[in-house]
């Protein structure tokens, strides 16, 4: 196959695709998924931006200049929209508390901050940024799952990415059909990121997306000022599934089957913790049997973890055991573990200095054991939203407390949800209220910052929402 319907490549599908999602025939649960998607995305960008490093990375691209025209999230100086996607995509992953789409890809770190900064520059109204938002997660899902949930093997996975930022661009910028293409054309050949920033101390990690998010930007201005990409950017003799497909392992066809009438953003799982999305079941099920049965660190004599190999390799190798940073930290299953029986909770706090070098939560580490499981593993390739995790506490006076689960609670199909959008959209909006009810001034804005973004479609221009997102947040007393 080549692209689909004959004689068009993937890039024109997707053009076509882009260029025609109007909001009025855009469905319902679409827009208002799309908005939940966006409060959480402000929740988990205000509480990042108070991490040191993305205060180093607000300071050094306020150094570099650039027309103030688009807003820095928690800041009150203004800068280019290039450089405001850069920042709004880098600040959140941070924590990598965003949405994950079926353990491929994290859509909102790439599709918001270009619709953001383009809307905002050009004084657009709330319709445009909730189409923007739209194509930029469907596509950066459609492309991400052409690869097969190989991607670990690949290089990191907001490469794929990029062409969502592209599309959410160009769809801001309201350019034409063939001015898309080559949008997405241009993206394709400036995607970011290697698997080797694992090499390093993590934090080139949300530095990909940074980089993809303000390069699907830039994209797409190009396009809009003549610059042209190739039409085959995707399936070509030379594209980006030849480049980037683990032994040749894709599938075109999923980036196009359905595309306007299936939703693909619709099975994307938000994250209630702060870690990678493997790891989401894992601290899930440790509150879980904590809290149920009021354990004790200390009287705990060991713990015993089965999990699948889901996005990580040696879950249990000795290195895992005393995280040097944030990002080691966010892989490693003895460390969350230790630090959600300790502390009976699992927040950014549990991922401060202070809380990698706790002596009560290396100490506790150091009674977990654990192993991979096979059947484990198989279950989350044949369906990615199922990650199971199976834990056993024994206690000192030889009682043993144990539980099973694989679906997490972050997953829209989670039984808990009862196939009701809005019970999923609740625990989301619970999520927004308890980040934001640690920083100030935020914690006092939260009832207003909801009513904003769930009416998102009635403002008339955007600067109403991005106004009240400019005082920097601190830690509440």
């Amino acid at each position: 196959m080549s692209g689909g319907r004959k004689g068009l490549t993937l890039a024109e599908r997707l053009a076509e695709f882009i260029c025609s999602v109007d909001y009025e025939e855009i469905p319902e649960e679409v827009i208002e998924r799309t908005k939940i998607f966006l409060l959480d995305f402000i929740g988990t960008t205000l509480i990042a931006s108070i991490n040191e490093f993305s205060k180093y990375c607000r300071e050094l691209f306020l150094e570099f200049g650039g027309k103030p025209e688009s807003s820095i999230i928690g800041d009150r100086e203004n800068t280019s929209c290039l450089y405001a996607s850069f920042i709004n995509g880098f600040t959140p992953e941070i924590y990598d508390w965003t949405p994950d789409h079926r353990q491929l890809v994290h859509p909102s770190p790439l599709a918001i901050p270009p619709a953001l900064a383009l809307t905002e520059k050009r004084g657009l109204d709330g319709r445009t940024l909730i189409e923007s938002v739209i194509v930029g997660f469907e596509v950066s899902c459609r492309v991400s799952e052409a690869f097969l949930g190989f991607q670990f093997y690949t290089p990191y996975p907001p490469v794929f990415t990029i062409f969502g930022s592209a599309a959410s661009a160009a769809k801001s910028l309201s350019l034409n059909r063939e001015e898309t293409v080559m949008a997405l054309g241009i993206a394709g050949c400036r995607g970011e990121g290697l698997q080797e920033w694992k090499a390093g101390d993590g934090l080139v990690k949300p530095l990909h997306v940074g980089f993809a998010a303000m390069n699907g930007t830039l994209s797409a201005i190009l396009a809009e000022r003549g610059f042209r990409g190739p039409k085959t950017v995707l399936e070509g003799r030379d594209g980006y599934l030849k480049a980037y497909a683990y032994k040749g392992r894709c599938d075109e066809e999923k980036i196009i089957s359905g595309l306007g009438e299936e939703y693909r953003m619709m099975n994307t799982a938000f994250k209630p913790y702060p870690v990678c999305n493997p790891l989401q079941p894992v601290i899930e099920n440790t509150l879980y049997i904590v809290k149920t049965n009021r354990i004790r660190w200390k009287e705990v004599k060991k713990v015993f973890v089965k999990v699948s190999s889901a996005g990580q390799n040696y879950p249990f190798d000795r290195s895992r055991y005393r995280p040097r940073t944030l990002v080691e930290a966010q892989f490693s299953i003895p460390y969350v573990v230790a630090a959600s029986i300790v502390r009976g909770r699992f927040t950014h706090l549990e991922l401060s200095r202070e809380s990698l070098n706790d002596p009560d939560i290396l100490e506790m580490a150091s009674r977990i054991e654990g192993v991979e499981d096979p059947e484990y593993t198989e279950t989350f390739l044949r369906d990615p939203s199922r990650i199971p995790v199976y834990i056993s506490i024994r206690m000192k006076d030889g009682r043993d407390y144990d539980n099973f689960l694989d679906i997490p609670m972050g997953e829209p199909y989670n039984p808990r949800y009862e196939g009701k959008a809005q019970k999923f959209h609740e625990a989301i909006i619970d999520k927004f209220r308890s980040i934001v009810s640690r920083i100030t001034p935020y914690k006092d804005l939260s009832d207003e910052l909801i009513r904003l973004v769930m009416n998102l479609e009635k403002l008339e221009d955007i600067h109403e929402l991005t106004d009240m997102l400019e005082e920097e947040p601190k830690e509440a007393k």
